[in-house]
Protein backbone atom coordinates (compact mmCIF):
# COMPACT_ATOMS: atom_id res chain seq x y z
CA UNK A 1 0.00 0.00 0.00
CA UNK A 2 1.61 2.93 -0.81
CA UNK A 3 1.96 5.93 1.43
CA UNK A 4 0.15 9.20 1.76
CA UNK A 5 2.27 12.52 1.42
CA UNK A 6 1.84 14.68 4.30
CA UNK A 7 2.31 18.42 3.76
CA UNK A 8 1.97 19.33 7.39
CA UNK A 9 3.86 18.40 10.65
CA UNK A 10 1.96 19.27 13.79
CA UNK A 11 5.49 19.08 15.74
CA UNK A 12 6.76 21.57 13.53
CA UNK A 13 3.97 24.03 13.38
CA UNK A 14 3.36 24.01 16.88
CA UNK A 15 7.41 24.77 17.46
CA UNK A 16 7.50 27.67 14.89
CA UNK A 17 4.52 29.21 17.05
CA UNK A 18 5.88 29.24 20.25
CA UNK A 19 9.29 29.97 19.25
CA UNK A 20 8.98 32.76 17.57
CA UNK A 21 6.28 34.42 19.65
CA UNK A 22 8.51 37.31 20.84
CA UNK A 23 8.19 37.86 16.94
CA UNK A 24 4.45 38.10 16.19
CA UNK A 25 4.04 39.82 19.53
CA UNK A 26 6.37 42.12 18.50
CA UNK A 27 5.04 43.03 14.98
CA UNK A 28 1.36 43.44 17.10
CA UNK A 29 2.71 45.76 19.52
CA UNK A 30 3.93 47.41 16.71
CA UNK A 31 0.34 47.60 14.78
CA UNK A 32 -0.83 49.05 17.86
CA UNK A 33 1.03 51.71 18.10
CA UNK A 34 0.93 52.80 14.48
CA UNK A 35 -3.31 52.44 14.24
CA UNK A 36 -3.11 54.12 18.22
CA UNK A 37 -1.28 57.24 16.15
CA UNK A 38 -3.93 57.45 13.68
CA UNK A 39 -6.35 57.61 15.69
CA UNK A 40 -5.04 60.53 17.78
CA UNK A 41 -5.55 62.72 14.82
CA UNK A 42 -9.15 62.35 14.18
CA UNK A 43 -10.49 65.43 16.09
CA UNK A 44 -12.15 66.87 13.26
CA UNK A 45 -12.47 63.94 11.19
CA UNK A 46 -14.04 60.34 11.59
CA UNK A 47 -10.85 57.81 12.33
CA UNK A 48 -11.95 55.69 9.21
CA UNK A 49 -10.61 58.25 6.92
CA UNK A 50 -6.78 58.00 7.98
CA UNK A 51 -6.96 54.03 7.59
CA UNK A 52 -4.99 54.79 4.25
CA UNK A 53 -2.73 56.53 6.11
CA UNK A 54 -1.95 53.75 8.36
CA UNK A 55 -1.55 51.12 4.66
CA UNK A 56 0.61 53.33 3.52
CA UNK A 57 2.93 52.54 6.79
CA UNK A 58 2.10 49.03 7.12
CA UNK A 59 3.45 48.88 3.51
CA UNK A 60 6.97 49.47 5.10
CA UNK A 61 6.57 47.32 7.93
CA UNK A 62 5.48 43.83 5.54
CA UNK A 63 8.13 44.77 3.68
CA UNK A 64 10.37 43.82 6.38
CA UNK A 65 8.12 41.57 8.36
CA UNK A 66 7.89 39.32 5.40
CA UNK A 67 11.31 38.78 4.96
CA UNK A 68 12.26 38.27 8.72
CA UNK A 69 9.51 35.70 9.01
CA UNK A 70 10.60 33.77 6.02
CA UNK A 71 14.52 34.06 7.22
CA UNK A 72 13.94 33.06 10.70
CA UNK A 73 11.10 30.19 9.90
CA UNK A 74 13.53 28.39 6.85
CA UNK A 75 16.87 29.74 9.34
CA UNK A 76 18.48 25.67 9.11
CA UNK A 77 18.91 26.10 5.60
CA UNK A 78 21.58 28.52 6.79
CA UNK A 79 23.52 26.73 8.92
CA UNK A 80 25.34 23.70 7.32
CA UNK A 81 25.08 21.50 10.68
CA UNK A 82 21.53 22.41 11.85
CA UNK A 83 20.30 21.41 8.29
CA UNK A 84 21.67 18.14 7.72
CA UNK A 85 20.57 17.54 11.60
CA UNK A 86 17.11 18.45 10.78
CA UNK A 87 16.39 17.13 7.59
CA UNK A 88 17.67 13.78 8.91
CA UNK A 89 14.71 13.45 11.10
CA UNK A 90 11.34 11.29 9.91
CA UNK A 91 9.90 14.84 8.24
CA UNK A 92 9.01 14.98 4.27
CA UNK A 93 10.39 18.39 2.88
CA UNK A 94 6.99 18.81 1.76
CA UNK A 95 5.77 18.60 5.78
CA UNK A 96 8.12 20.75 6.64
CA UNK A 97 7.87 23.68 4.25
CA UNK A 98 4.01 23.46 4.64
CA UNK A 99 4.32 23.94 8.65
CA UNK A 100 6.59 26.80 7.94
CA UNK A 101 4.51 28.49 5.64
CA UNK A 102 1.47 27.97 7.95
CA UNK A 103 3.03 29.24 10.65
CA UNK A 104 4.38 32.13 8.90
CA UNK A 105 0.89 33.42 7.28
CA UNK A 106 -0.81 33.08 10.98
CA UNK A 107 1.92 35.52 11.66
CA UNK A 108 0.85 38.52 10.49
CA UNK A 109 -2.76 36.81 10.58
CA UNK A 110 -3.34 36.62 14.14
CA UNK A 111 -1.80 40.56 14.84
CA UNK A 112 -4.08 41.79 11.95
CA UNK A 113 -7.24 40.17 13.26
CA UNK A 114 -6.75 40.89 16.66
CA UNK A 115 -5.74 45.18 16.31
CA UNK A 116 -8.88 45.00 13.70
CA UNK A 117 -10.95 43.93 16.09
CA UNK A 118 -9.94 46.68 18.65
CA UNK A 119 -10.84 49.02 15.81
CA UNK A 120 -14.14 48.49 15.14
CA UNK A 121 -15.37 50.01 18.61
CA UNK A 122 -13.60 53.34 17.17
CA UNK A 123 -15.13 52.68 13.50
CA UNK A 124 -18.43 53.00 15.49
CA UNK A 125 -20.98 52.31 12.27
CA UNK A 126 -18.44 51.74 10.07
CA UNK A 127 -16.83 48.88 11.94
CA UNK A 128 -17.03 46.48 8.90
CA UNK A 129 -14.18 48.76 7.55
CA UNK A 130 -11.64 47.17 9.70
CA UNK A 131 -11.87 44.12 8.06
CA UNK A 132 -11.43 45.71 4.70
CA UNK A 133 -7.90 46.84 6.08
CA UNK A 134 -7.15 43.77 7.49
CA UNK A 135 -8.10 42.43 4.20
CA UNK A 136 -5.66 44.55 2.79
CA UNK A 137 -2.67 44.07 5.13
CA UNK A 138 -2.97 40.53 4.57
CA UNK A 139 -3.22 40.13 0.79
CA UNK A 140 -0.07 42.90 1.26
CA UNK A 141 1.51 40.23 3.58
CA UNK A 142 1.17 37.44 1.64
CA UNK A 143 3.29 38.74 -1.33
CA UNK A 144 5.97 39.92 0.95
CA UNK A 145 6.30 36.73 2.73
CA UNK A 146 6.00 34.81 -0.67
CA UNK A 147 9.18 36.15 -1.85
CA UNK A 148 10.82 36.06 1.04
CA UNK A 149 10.77 32.51 1.02
CA UNK A 150 11.49 32.00 -2.74
CA UNK A 151 14.47 33.99 -1.55
CA UNK A 152 15.59 32.03 0.98
CA UNK A 153 15.34 29.18 -1.18
CA UNK A 154 17.87 31.00 -3.85
CA UNK A 155 20.45 31.76 -1.24
CA UNK A 156 22.71 30.00 1.06
CA UNK A 157 23.27 32.55 3.54
CA UNK A 158 21.14 35.43 5.46
CA UNK A 159 22.96 38.32 3.68
CA UNK A 160 22.55 36.65 0.19
CA UNK A 161 18.91 36.09 1.20
CA UNK A 162 18.32 40.45 1.48
CA UNK A 163 20.27 41.13 -1.30
CA UNK A 164 17.91 39.14 -3.54
CA UNK A 165 15.40 40.16 -1.48
CA UNK A 166 16.16 43.83 -1.89
CA UNK A 167 16.74 43.02 -5.62
CA UNK A 168 13.29 40.83 -6.51
CA UNK A 169 11.31 44.20 -4.56
CA UNK A 170 13.43 46.88 -6.50
CA UNK A 171 14.61 45.85 -9.38
CA UNK A 172 12.29 47.83 -11.57
CA UNK A 173 13.44 50.94 -9.41
CA UNK A 174 17.38 50.13 -10.44
CA UNK A 175 16.41 49.56 -13.82
CA UNK A 176 14.98 53.29 -14.08
CA UNK A 177 17.49 54.54 -12.07
CA UNK A 178 20.28 53.19 -14.51
CA UNK A 179 18.25 54.41 -17.47
CA UNK A 180 17.96 57.63 -15.90
CA UNK A 181 21.69 58.08 -15.22
CA UNK A 182 23.54 56.20 -17.93
CA UNK A 183 21.35 56.55 -21.04
CA UNK A 184 18.92 59.36 -20.77
CA UNK A 185 21.38 61.91 -20.77
CA UNK A 186 22.90 60.72 -24.37
CA UNK A 187 19.12 61.06 -25.58
CA UNK A 188 18.44 64.21 -26.41
CA UNK A 189 14.09 65.38 -25.66
CA UNK A 190 13.52 61.04 -24.58
CA UNK A 191 11.86 60.89 -21.04
CA UNK A 192 10.23 57.47 -19.80
CA UNK A 193 7.49 57.60 -17.45
CA UNK A 194 8.08 56.44 -13.87
CA UNK A 195 4.81 55.24 -13.50
CA UNK A 196 5.29 52.22 -15.24
CA UNK A 197 8.79 51.58 -13.09
CA UNK A 198 6.74 51.95 -9.88
CA UNK A 199 4.10 49.34 -10.92
CA UNK A 200 6.28 46.80 -10.96
CA UNK A 201 7.64 48.28 -7.57
CA UNK A 202 5.28 46.86 -5.16
CA UNK A 203 6.33 49.10 -1.84
CA UNK A 204 6.99 52.09 -3.78
CA UNK A 205 3.57 51.35 -5.48
CA UNK A 206 1.94 51.05 -2.18
CA UNK A 207 3.30 53.48 0.07
CA UNK A 208 2.38 56.38 -3.17
CA UNK A 209 -1.14 55.01 -4.21
CA UNK A 210 -3.20 54.07 -0.55
CA UNK A 211 -6.49 53.83 -2.60
CA UNK A 212 -7.57 50.28 -1.50
CA UNK A 213 -10.46 52.43 0.12
CA UNK A 214 -12.58 55.03 -1.10
CA UNK A 215 -15.69 56.77 0.59
CA UNK A 216 -18.37 59.48 -0.48
CA UNK A 217 -18.87 62.39 1.40
CA UNK A 218 -22.61 63.68 -0.69
CA UNK A 219 -24.89 62.60 2.18
CA UNK A 220 -28.47 64.26 1.98
CA UNK A 221 -28.42 65.04 5.95
CA UNK A 222 -24.93 65.83 6.11
CA UNK A 223 -23.65 69.01 8.40
CA UNK A 224 -20.54 70.46 8.09
CA UNK A 225 -18.25 69.83 11.49
CA UNK A 226 -15.32 72.42 10.12
CA UNK A 227 -11.78 71.62 8.60
CA UNK A 228 -13.34 70.67 5.48
CA UNK A 229 -15.31 67.16 6.86
CA UNK A 230 -18.59 66.37 7.16
CA UNK A 231 -20.74 63.88 10.12
CA UNK A 232 -23.20 60.97 8.19
CA UNK A 233 -20.43 59.78 5.44
CA UNK A 234 -21.13 57.28 3.63
CA UNK A 235 -19.01 54.39 2.55
CA UNK A 236 -19.97 53.46 -1.77
CA UNK A 237 -17.18 50.93 -2.74
CA UNK A 238 -13.78 49.93 -2.79
CA UNK A 239 -10.51 51.75 -4.16
CA UNK A 240 -8.97 50.98 -7.48
CA UNK A 241 -5.65 49.43 -5.21
CA UNK A 242 -7.82 46.01 -4.84
CA UNK A 243 -7.13 45.09 -7.92
CA UNK A 244 -3.23 45.78 -7.66
CA UNK A 245 -3.58 43.91 -4.17
CA UNK A 246 -4.98 40.80 -5.60
CA UNK A 247 -2.21 40.72 -7.84
CA UNK A 248 0.46 40.89 -5.60
CA UNK A 249 -0.93 38.05 -3.91
CA UNK A 250 -1.33 36.01 -6.53
CA UNK A 251 2.31 36.47 -7.47
CA UNK A 252 3.06 35.98 -3.89
CA UNK A 253 1.15 32.29 -4.03
CA UNK A 254 2.58 31.99 -7.12
CA UNK A 255 6.41 32.65 -5.26
CA UNK A 256 5.83 30.26 -2.56
CA UNK A 257 5.12 27.61 -5.36
CA UNK A 258 8.32 27.93 -7.19
CA UNK A 259 9.92 27.77 -3.37
CA UNK A 260 8.77 24.64 -2.81
CA UNK A 261 9.86 23.44 -6.48
CA UNK A 262 13.35 24.88 -5.75
CA UNK A 263 13.21 22.84 -1.92
CA UNK A 264 12.24 19.94 -3.14
CA UNK A 265 15.80 19.36 -5.23
CA UNK A 266 17.88 21.78 -3.02
CA UNK A 267 21.11 20.28 -2.09
CA UNK A 268 22.16 20.17 1.65
CA UNK A 269 25.39 20.91 1.07
CA UNK A 270 24.66 24.56 -0.22
CA UNK A 271 23.95 25.81 3.27
CA UNK A 272 26.53 28.84 3.50
CA UNK A 273 27.09 29.11 0.32
CA UNK A 274 26.03 32.32 -1.34
CA UNK A 275 23.74 31.31 -4.33
CA UNK A 276 21.72 27.93 -3.44
CA UNK A 277 20.68 27.85 -7.26
CA UNK A 278 23.62 27.75 -9.39
CA UNK A 279 22.27 28.99 -12.46
CA UNK A 280 20.70 32.40 -11.06
CA UNK A 281 24.70 33.36 -10.37
CA UNK A 282 25.12 35.10 -13.44
CA UNK A 283 22.07 36.89 -13.47
CA UNK A 284 23.03 38.20 -10.08
CA UNK A 285 26.51 38.80 -10.88
CA UNK A 286 25.55 41.18 -13.53
CA UNK A 287 23.03 43.13 -11.75
CA UNK A 288 25.24 43.29 -9.15
CA UNK A 289 27.93 44.46 -11.58
CA UNK A 290 25.50 46.86 -13.50
CA UNK A 291 24.28 48.43 -9.74
CA UNK A 292 27.82 49.25 -8.94
CA UNK A 293 28.47 50.95 -12.53
CA UNK A 294 25.98 52.64 -11.96
CA UNK A 295 26.09 54.23 -8.85
CA UNK A 296 29.72 54.85 -9.02
CA UNK A 297 28.81 57.06 -12.54
CA UNK A 298 26.83 59.72 -10.35
CA UNK A 299 30.08 60.53 -9.08
CA UNK A 300 31.91 61.11 -12.76
CA UNK A 301 29.17 63.33 -13.29
CA UNK A 302 30.51 65.99 -10.32
CA UNK A 303 33.74 66.53 -12.42
CA UNK A 304 31.74 67.23 -15.65
CA UNK A 305 29.75 65.31 -18.59
CA UNK A 306 32.44 63.35 -20.11
CA UNK A 307 33.73 62.16 -17.03
CA UNK A 308 31.11 59.38 -16.19
CA UNK A 309 32.19 56.89 -18.35
CA UNK A 310 35.35 56.25 -16.51
CA UNK A 311 33.91 56.31 -13.36
CA UNK A 312 31.10 53.57 -15.15
CA UNK A 313 34.12 51.20 -16.52
CA UNK A 314 35.37 51.44 -12.95
CA UNK A 315 32.02 50.62 -10.99
CA UNK A 316 31.98 47.77 -13.18
CA UNK A 317 34.90 46.41 -12.68
CA UNK A 318 34.93 46.89 -9.02
CA UNK A 319 31.48 45.67 -9.01
CA UNK A 320 32.05 42.15 -11.05
CA UNK A 321 35.11 41.60 -8.99
CA UNK A 322 33.32 42.18 -5.29
CA UNK A 323 30.41 40.73 -6.73
CA UNK A 324 32.50 37.70 -8.09
CA UNK A 325 34.12 37.23 -4.03
CA UNK A 326 30.62 37.07 -2.95
CA UNK A 327 29.37 33.87 -5.30
CA UNK A 328 32.80 32.13 -4.49
CA UNK A 329 33.82 33.02 -0.91
CA UNK A 330 37.17 34.27 -1.57
CA UNK A 331 39.17 36.82 -2.78
CA UNK A 332 41.25 34.72 -5.27
CA UNK A 333 39.00 35.77 -8.06
CA UNK A 334 41.83 37.79 -10.08
CA UNK A 335 42.14 35.05 -12.82
CA UNK A 336 42.29 34.94 -16.56
CA UNK A 337 38.85 33.53 -16.89
CA UNK A 338 37.50 36.18 -14.76
CA UNK A 339 39.21 39.20 -16.63
CA UNK A 340 38.02 37.73 -20.09
CA UNK A 341 34.15 37.79 -18.78
CA UNK A 342 34.28 41.03 -17.02
CA UNK A 343 36.02 42.43 -20.69
CA UNK A 344 32.98 40.77 -22.58
CA UNK A 345 30.78 42.62 -20.06
CA UNK A 346 32.36 45.88 -20.58
CA UNK A 347 32.68 45.37 -24.31
CA UNK A 348 28.76 45.01 -24.35
CA UNK A 349 28.02 48.01 -22.12
CA UNK A 350 30.16 50.12 -24.07
CA UNK A 351 28.42 49.03 -27.29
CA UNK A 352 25.06 49.65 -25.70
CA UNK A 353 26.49 53.04 -25.10
CA UNK A 354 27.86 53.44 -28.37
CA UNK A 355 25.10 52.52 -30.51
CA UNK A 356 22.54 55.10 -28.00
CA UNK A 357 24.64 57.90 -28.75
CA UNK A 358 24.49 57.64 -32.10
CA UNK A 359 21.00 57.18 -32.31
CA UNK A 360 21.37 53.99 -34.20
CA UNK A 361 17.67 52.50 -33.39
CA UNK A 362 16.29 55.93 -34.31
CA UNK A 363 14.56 56.86 -30.91
CA UNK A 364 16.11 60.05 -30.40
CA UNK A 365 15.50 61.01 -34.03
CA UNK A 366 11.67 60.04 -34.18
CA UNK A 367 8.70 62.10 -34.86
CA UNK A 368 5.26 60.47 -34.84
CA UNK A 369 3.08 61.08 -37.68
CA UNK A 370 0.58 63.48 -36.93
CA UNK A 371 -2.01 61.02 -38.55
CA UNK A 372 -1.14 58.23 -36.14
CA UNK A 373 -1.68 60.72 -32.98
CA UNK A 374 -5.28 60.59 -31.12
CA UNK A 375 -4.08 63.59 -29.38
CA UNK A 376 -1.31 65.61 -27.70
CA UNK A 377 -1.10 66.61 -23.94
CA UNK A 378 1.95 69.41 -23.42
CA UNK A 379 3.14 71.84 -21.01
CA UNK A 380 4.71 74.91 -21.67
CA UNK A 381 5.27 78.72 -20.18
CA UNK A 382 1.88 79.70 -19.11
CA UNK A 383 0.20 76.06 -20.08
CA UNK A 384 -0.12 73.12 -18.15
CA UNK A 385 -1.74 69.81 -19.40
CA UNK A 386 -3.07 71.60 -22.21
CA UNK A 387 -4.92 69.02 -24.45
CA UNK A 388 -4.76 69.11 -28.21
CA UNK A 389 -6.99 67.05 -30.39
CA UNK A 390 -7.41 69.73 -33.54
CA UNK A 391 -5.37 68.00 -36.35
CA UNK A 392 -3.33 71.70 -37.06
CA UNK A 393 -2.48 71.82 -33.56
CA UNK A 394 -1.43 68.43 -33.40
CA UNK A 395 1.10 69.05 -36.76
CA UNK A 396 2.51 72.42 -35.05
CA UNK A 397 3.55 70.34 -31.75
CA UNK A 398 5.35 67.52 -34.41
CA UNK A 399 6.80 70.40 -36.15
CA UNK A 400 7.77 71.56 -33.17
CA UNK A 401 9.16 68.16 -31.97
CA UNK A 402 11.62 67.85 -34.89
CA UNK A 403 13.05 71.30 -34.99
CA UNK A 404 13.95 70.24 -31.13
CA UNK A 405 15.39 66.95 -31.44
CA UNK A 406 17.34 68.75 -34.90
CA UNK A 407 18.93 71.48 -32.89
CA UNK A 408 19.82 70.77 -29.17
CA UNK A 409 19.30 73.48 -26.69
CA UNK A 410 22.00 73.55 -23.82
CA UNK A 411 20.28 74.97 -20.47
CA UNK A 412 24.51 76.42 -20.12
CA UNK A 413 24.65 78.31 -22.91
CA UNK A 414 23.58 81.92 -21.45
CA UNK A 415 20.28 82.55 -23.50
CA UNK A 416 16.90 82.33 -21.85
CA UNK A 417 15.06 79.02 -22.44
CA UNK A 418 11.47 77.49 -22.57
CA UNK A 419 10.70 74.45 -21.23
CA UNK A 420 8.20 72.02 -23.36
CA UNK A 421 6.94 68.71 -22.40
CA UNK A 422 5.22 66.69 -24.62
CA UNK A 423 3.23 63.54 -24.26
CA UNK A 424 1.76 61.93 -27.36
CA UNK A 425 -1.10 59.19 -26.68
CA UNK A 426 -1.25 57.16 -30.25
CA UNK A 427 -3.66 55.89 -31.56
CA UNK A 428 -2.73 52.29 -31.18
CA UNK A 429 -2.84 52.68 -27.08
CA UNK A 430 1.29 53.62 -26.97
CA UNK A 431 2.22 56.94 -24.77
CA UNK A 432 5.53 58.73 -25.94
CA UNK A 433 7.25 61.58 -23.80
CA UNK A 434 9.74 63.84 -25.16
CA UNK A 435 11.11 67.05 -22.66
CA UNK A 436 12.89 69.60 -24.16
CA UNK A 437 14.53 72.79 -23.63
CA UNK A 438 13.62 75.62 -26.76
CA UNK A 439 16.59 78.49 -26.75
CA UNK A 440 14.80 81.89 -27.23
CA UNK A 441 15.23 83.18 -30.91
CA UNK A 442 14.98 79.69 -32.66
CA UNK A 443 11.45 78.37 -34.26
CA UNK A 444 10.78 75.79 -32.24
CA UNK A 445 10.37 78.82 -29.75
CA UNK A 446 8.69 81.23 -31.20
CA UNK A 447 6.43 78.09 -32.42
CA UNK A 448 5.86 76.86 -29.17
CA UNK A 449 4.71 80.86 -28.17
CA UNK A 450 2.29 80.42 -30.97
CA UNK A 451 -0.04 77.47 -28.79
CA UNK A 452 -2.98 77.51 -26.97
CA UNK A 453 -2.44 78.01 -23.59
CA UNK A 454 -5.90 76.92 -22.58
CA UNK A 455 -7.30 73.40 -23.41
CA UNK A 456 -9.13 73.15 -26.79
Amino acid sequence: MKSRISCFDTATFKKDITRFVPLWALYAVGLLLIMLSTISGTLWTHPVRLLDTSLEALSLANLLYGALCAQLLFGELFNSRLCNALHAMPVTRNARFGSHICAGLLFAFVPNLLVSVLMMPYLGQFWYIALLWLGAICLQYVFFFGVGVLSVMCTGSRFAMVVVYAIINFLSLVVYWFTEVIFLPMMNGVSVDEHMFLLFCPVSYLVSNSDYIRFSYTTPDRYYIGGGNYLNEKFVGFGEGWIYLFILAAIGIAALAGALLLYRRRKLESAGDFMAVKWLSPIFLVLYTLCAGAFLSIFGELFGNGQYIVFLIAGLIIGFFTGRMLLERTIRVFRKKNFLQLGILTAVMLLSLWVVHTDLLGIVSYVPDPQDVAYVVYDSRDAYNVECTDMGSIEKICEIHQLAADDYCDRTCGRSHLYFNIEYHMKDGRVILRRYYLCSGSTAYWLAETLPKKQN
